[in-house]
């Protein structure tokens, strides 16, 4: 398969990754090519540096799970620690350019996959109160506010605040929410098509015209099936008539094939 994200534990040696990363996903200009981010909250570049990482890589009761593409870069990551029956989740940062193409979902399954690992049958975060879309994100996830609210002190390291600051602490329970394995791999596909599809839009080069209605067709077949349209009435638009004929083309292949196609095609163009 094309973009077949991998999730691994993080080793002394991604420490220099992981700080770019969260650095890139929380701070600074950066930061703001994502959807969701505290650039607008709190100055400056940096969210962490690597003294913090390594030490948080070799605590017992934490570890850092992160997201590799095909290249083996770390595109997404989390903080995980336990206490007690709990699990601490902290840190998680998807690339700003690859965000709301699923990573940050794979992530959190991950998360509850390492969480039943270790016997721990609640996760909880705390997230700044005043970030919204965050907060809605997760509860969409299955995460409740717990209405505790914590303070948020100002340190040496992740810059000045530029308004009175406080944490959220979100919670969800595992219990009563068994765990499929098959239902994750099926996740994990449709996640994959998304950060495709969201990949596919920063390639280095443009694609052929033949490339791009290959690219338009198999994403047509694998997001709504069959051709369901009728062909355009205007003979002579040959741009919607060639991208007509290249969904027709593909009739009778089932979604799950053109999925895997496409995320393949997308792949290979950015080798």
């Amino acid at each position: 398969m094309g973009n077949n994200y991998a999730i691994n534990k993080a080793k002394e040696q991604d420490a220099q990754s992981l700080v770019s990363l969260l650095n890139s996903a929380y701070r600074g200009e950066s930061a703001k090519q994502g959807w969701t981010n505290e650039a607008g909250l709190i100055t400056g570049e940096v969210r962490t540096n690597e003294e913090n990482i390594i030490q948080l890589i070799n605590q017992p009761v934490s570890v850092f799970l992160t997201c590799t593409n095909n290249q083996k870069q770390i595109i997404g990551c989390v903080n995980l620690q336990k206490h007690e029956n709990k699990l601490y989740l902290g840190m998680l940062a998807v690339s700003p350019l690859l965000q709301g193409a699923g990573i940050g979902k794979i992530l959190l399954l991950a998360a509850e996959e390492h969480a039943r690992a270790i016997d721990c049958d609640t996760i909880y975060m705390t997230v700044i109160s005043v970030r919204k879309e965050l907060i809605d994100w997760y509860k969409r996830h299955g995460y409740a506010d717990t209405g505790i609210r914590k303070p948020f002190p100002e340190d040496d390291i992740t810059g000045k605040h530029l308004q009175e600051l406080e944490f959220a602490v979100l919670e969800k329970s595992l219990k009563g929410f068994p765990y499929f394995r098959q239902n994750l791999q099926f996740m994990d596909l449709q996640q994959q098509f998304e950060a495709a599809i969201a990949e596919s839009k920063s390639l280095s080069e443009k694609p052929s015209n033949d490339t791009l209605l290959q690219l338009y067709s198999l994403y047509k077949q694998g997001s709504e099936g069959d051709v369901n349209i009728d062909p355009p009435a205007n003979p002579f638009d040959f741009v919607a008539k060639a991208k007509y004929e290249a969904w027709l083309a593909l009739k009778g292949k089932s979604k799950e094939d053109a999925i895997k196609e496409y995320i393949d095609l997308v792949s290979k163009l950015k080798v």
